[in-house]
């Protein structure tokens, strides 16, 4: 049964910009402590309110600003350092992690984790199917307007946006189509799976890295990993030290001592980026 606080509209139609949130982002760290969404951040942006609330709530479901309070989080304080104009190579898989793992984000989370993941190849007709029940919960009409317009904002992100780099998604005449894996950055793997340990398996010490390679919001899942990609991933931060690997026996499982700010990896991590 879909929530009644799932997020259909994420975008309001448009296109991811990360211009745009880069500039955001400077904004609120330039003037700590003043609210947002003002309209004197739209004068100072140059854009109009509306534009301003729909770069807000992006950039949000991005993990830079935090919703409520509308300061920058933790990944908002790091990249604004390291990666200001979000223009560095890891970004576009970090966004696309933040965007699609995150299931209020009822869209972009369907569409990524069912609907790419199981079948590759899709149409639009496909797609809309997947949101039928978002009518028990929402007026009929008006909920399946918000979703087509949804969809044709992720799938302009991914093809000709803001996340076209990361060749996720490509349109072949009335379809689109997925790879059959992806070759995912060390950085952008790492703030992945510490970003699901914390998030999603809260309370776990412990995660099977089967649940890591296929599980709803996993990195595996969210990114088209095979297996033995994974774990050659969890290897190297095996390496590191961030985690443990522990298979013994019966157990096959990733295991956290202690999990990281997903953010503060990032930070830790900056220099080793490769594209």
């Amino acid at each position: 049964m879909p929530s009644t606080t799932d997020i259909i509209h994420l975008s309001n139609g448009y296109s991811l910009d990360l211009f745009q949130s880069a500039r955001l982002v400077k904004w609120l760290r330039d003037h700590r402590g003043s609210r947002w969404l003002k309209q004197s951040t739209a004068e100072d942006l140059g854009l109009a309110y509306v534009m301003v609330r729909y770069v807000s709530g992006i950039t949000a479901a991005m993990g830079l600003i935090d919703a409520r309070s509308g300061r920058l989080t933790r990944l908002g304080e790091v990249l604004s350092d390291v990666d200001p104009y979000l223009s560095a190579p890891f970004v576009p898989w970090i966004v696309h992690y933040n965007l699609a793992s995150n299931p209020r984000h009822v869209v972009w989370h369907r569409v990524v984790n069912e609907l790419v993941y199981s079948q590759r190849r899709f149409g639009l007709e496909d797609a809309k199917m997947l949101f039928v029940d978002l009518q028990e919960t929402h007026a009929a009409g008006t909920v399946m307007t918000h979703v087509v317009k949804e969809l044709a904002a992720l799938l302009e992100t991914y093809t000709v946006g803001a996340l076209s780099r990361l060749s996720y998604l490509d349109r072949e005449n009335k379809d689109y189509r997925a790879p059959s894996t992806m070759r995912v950055p060390p950085l952008a793997f790492g703030y992945s799976i510490l970003a699901f340990a914390s998030r999603y398996r809260q309370g776990e010490t412990a995660i099977a890295i089967g649940d890591i390679a296929a599980a709803p919001s996993s990195p595996g899942r969210i990114f088209l990993m095979r297996e033995p990609d994974v774990r050659a991933h969890l290897e190297r931060m095996h390496r590191d030290g961030v985690v443990s690997i522990e298979n013994k026996g019966h157990l096959d499982q990733v295991r956290f001592a202690d999990i990281p700010d997903p953010a503060d990896y990032l930070l830790a991590h900056y220099e080793d980026t490769e594209d």
